[in-house]
C-alpha cells in the first residue's frame, strides 16, 4: 500500500540553552521569617504537614492512613531560564506510597492558593512541567495478568522523571535511598535540570551515586519554575522529613528560536492486509542548522478496538534502495501509547524524497464490516530543532541487517554475521556503532529462546573488546503500564509497548587512530535442544555505523 504525505512544515516557538547569570535560594527551616514564605497544605487524614526544629515534617508516620500534604515554595522573579540545580537533604522512610519534587511551571501554576491535590505524589504528573517521583510502594505479585507490576519481587525503592504529565522514565535507584528507621539518617539529593537543543537532560545524584546521567527528555522547553513538594500514604504510612533545600537557577541567554515539524504518516491503519506501508516524504532544505530531530509517534485504536497482541514494529526510511531502520517499538498489549525519541543520528538521510515504511508484524484478520475492524491507528512525525549539536553526523552505513536463527548448528548465527571492515571517511573525527536486536520466539526452544533468555555479546573493534547482555529487566516499570498480557516479564531487548534501545559503543578514540575499522560481532554459544516446525528462536537484527564531525 502506498501512502503519499505531501511536504507539510509547522514553525514552533522554542529555546536553546545557554545558562548565564546566576540567582541563589536556600531554606534551611531555621528562620520564621524564611519558614513563613512556604505554604502548607494538608489534602489527607491529620497529620499536617509542618515546619519543627530546622525540619519541613512532610509527613509524620502514625496510625492514620491517606495522608497527603504538600509544601509550596515561594514564586521566583519571572524569567527562563537555561539550566536548574536542586539539592536538599531528605529522609523518607520505609511504607507507602511515598513523595515527588516538581518544578512547577508559573505560566500555569501562579499564586499561593494553587491546588495541588494530584494523584500521586510519588508519580507526580503535573501539566507543563517537571516533576521526579520516589517511589516506595510496589508490592510483589505473583499474577500473570493482573494490573501490578513486582513479578520478581526486586526492592521497592524506585525513581520516575516526569514532563507535562506524562511518565518519561521509572527505574530501580541502584542505591538504597529509604532511610533507616533507627538511624533517621538524611540522604543528599542533587538535580541538575540542562535546557538543551531539543529538550532537557537531566542529571539526579544521591549521595555519590548517579541514578540519572544526562538522561534527555525529549521536547522538553526552558520556563521559569517553582518548588513544590508533596508526599501521601496509602493504607500504610511512611515519613518524610525535608532540610537544607538550595535552588539556583541560570537564565537563558539564547532568544527564542524555532523548529520544523515534518510528517511521515497519519492515522495509518494497520492490520494483517497493511502489515508494510510506504509513505512518500519531500524534506525541506533548512537555511539553519539543525541540532536535534526528535521522532514523534503514536499509537490507536481502529474502530473495533486494538490488535491485542504485543508485535514488533519498526520505521524504516529507504535511499537508494537501502532502507535503514530509524525506531523499532513493541505495541501494547490491548492499549495505545504515545513516545517521543530522538533520531538525531539519522540525520543525513532527512533530505530530499524518501521512503518512509512503517512495518507492523500483526496478523489481525480484516473485518467485513470497517466499524468491526480491529488492529491499529498509527501516526508519526519529525521535529527538526534549529540550534547547535555537539557533534553533526554525516554518513550512516548499515552494518549487518536480518532476522537470523539461533542455536541451529546446520545455520549457525555467526554465518550471517561476518567480520567487516570499514573505511572511515576523510574529515570525521568520531563515530559509534549502534546495534538494534531483540529475540523472538519462546517455549519449546530450549531455555526459553529467544525471548525469554539473556544472551551475551561480544564486539570487536580493531581488537578492542565491548560486551553486553541482550537482556531487559525493567519491564515491569515500563510506562506504558499496566497493560493485558505478561507485559511485566523480562524479555531479550524489549518491553511491550515500548521505544526499544539501542546498544551503542562510542568509537571516537579508535576512529582518532585509525584509517579503517575491523568489526566483530560475536553471540553467546547457544544450541536449540528442540526441533520441529514451531516457531524458531530467532534474533531481529539492524545495525549501522555513524560518522560525525
Amino acid at each position: 500500500m502506498k501512502g503519499i504525505i505531501a511536504l507539510g512544515i509547522i514553525l514552533v516557538l522554542s529555546t536553546v540553552n545557554l545558562a548565564g547569570q546566576e540567582r541563589s535560594y536556600s531554606w534551611d527551616f531555621e528562620e520564621s521569617d524564611r519558614n513563613s514564605e512556604i505554604i502548607l497544605t494538608q489534602y489527607g487524614e491529620p497529620r499536617a504537614p509542618r515546619i519543627e526544629e530546622g525540619t519541613l515534617i512532610l509527613l509524620a508516620g502514625s496510625v492514620y492512613s491517606n495522608h497527603k500534604n504538600t509544601a509550596l515554595f515561594p514564586e521566583l522573579p519571572e524569567q527562563k531560564v537555561g539550566n536548574v540545580q536542586l539539592k536538599w537533604q531528605m529522609a523518607l522512610f520505609p511504607g507507602a506510597e511515598g513523595c515527588g519534587l516538581a518544578l512547577l511551571n508559573t505560566e500555569i501554576f501562579s499564586g499561593d492558593s494553587l491546588d495541588l491535590n494530584i494523584d500521586k505524589w510519588h508519580e507526580p504528573g503535573i501539566d507543563g512541567s517537571f516533576a521526579v517521583g520516589f517511589d516506595i510502594n510496589d508490592p510483589p505479585t505473583a499474577a500473570w495478568f493482573s494490573p501490578d507490576g513486582n513479578y520478581y519481587n526486586r526492592p521497592q525503592r524506585e525513581i520516575s522523571l516526569h514532563w507535562n504529565n506524562t511518565e518519561v522514565v521509572k527505574i530501580l535507584a541502584p542505591v538504597e535511598f529509604r532511610a533507616d528507621p533507627e538511624k533517621e539518617e538524611f540522604n543528599n539529593f542533587a538535580l541538575d535540570v540542562n535546557f538543551v537543543t531539543g529538550g532537557a537532560e537531566i542529571t539526579l545524584k544521591i549521595d555519590d551515586t548517579t541514578v540519572y546521567d544526562h538522561y534527555f527528555i525529549p521536547g522538553m522547553m526552558p520556563y521559569t519554575p517553582r518548588l513544590a513538594l508533596g508526599a501521601q500514604t496509602g493504607d500504610r504510612t511512611t515519613s518524610v522529613y525535608i532540610d537544607n533545600v538550595e535552588l539556583e537557577l541560570f537564565e537563558l541567554l539564547d532568544p527564542v528560536d524555532s523548529y520544523a515539524k515534518i510528517p511521515l504518516f497519519s492515522q495509518q491503519e494497520v492490520y494483517i492486509d497493511t502489515r508494510v506501508t510506504e509513505h512518500q516524504v519531500r524534506f525541506p532544505r533548512f537555511k539553519h542548522e539543525i541540532g536535534r530531530v526528535i521522532l514523534n509517534l503514536e499509537i490507536a485504536d481502529l474502530p473495533g478496538g486494538y490488535d491485542p497482541w504485543d508485535e514488533g514494529a519498526a520505521i524504516f526510511i529507504q535511499q537508494d534502495s537501502i532502507r535503514y531502520e530509524i525506531c523499532r517499538f513493541i505495541t501494547p498489549y490491548n492499549r495505545g501509547y504515545s513516545w517521543k525519541t530522538d533520531v538525531t543520528d539519522f540525520l543525513p538521510l532527512f533530505q530530499g524524497d524518501k521512503q518512509i515504511l512503517l512495518q507492523v508484524d500483526t496478523w489481525m484478520q480484516k473485518a467485513e464490516d470497517p466499524a468491526e475492524q480491529k488492529g491499529w491507528s498509527i501516526s508519526a512525525d519529525l521535529d527538526f530543532y534549529f540550534g547547535k549539536t555537539e557533534r553533526t553526523p554525516v554518513k550512516i552505513q548499515n552494518l549487518w541487517n536480518g532476522n537470523f536463527e539461533y542455536g541451529n548448528p546446520l545455520d549457525p548465527m555467526t554465518d550471517h554475521l561476518p567480520q567487516l571492515n570499514i573505511s572511515i571517511p576523510e574529515d570525521v573525527t568520531d563515530a559509534r556503532v549502534r546495534f538494534m536486536v531483540t529475540g523472538h520466539a519462546m517455549h519449546p526452544n530450549s531455555q526459553n529462546a529467544a525471548e525469554f533468555m539473556p544472551a551475551d555479546r561480544t564486539v570487536y573493534v580493531n581488537e578492542m573488546e565491548f560486551n553486553n547482555t541482550l537482556w531487559k529487566s525493567d519491564c515491569y516499570l515500563n510506562p506504558c503500564r499496566p497493560q493485558d498480557g505478561t507485559w511485566k516479564f523480562d524479555r531479550a531487548g524489549w518491553a511491550p509497548g515500548s521505544i526499544v534501545e539501542p546498544w551503542i559503543i562510542e568509537l571516537k578514540e579508535i576512529v582518532s587512530a585509525a584509517d579503517s575499522l575491523t568489526i566483530d560481532y560475536l553471540p553467546m554459544a547457544y544450541r536449540n535442544l528442540s526441533s520441529g516446525d514451531h516457531w524458531k528462536p530467532h534474533h531481529w537484527f539492524e545495525s549501522q555505523i555513524i560518522f560525525y564531525r
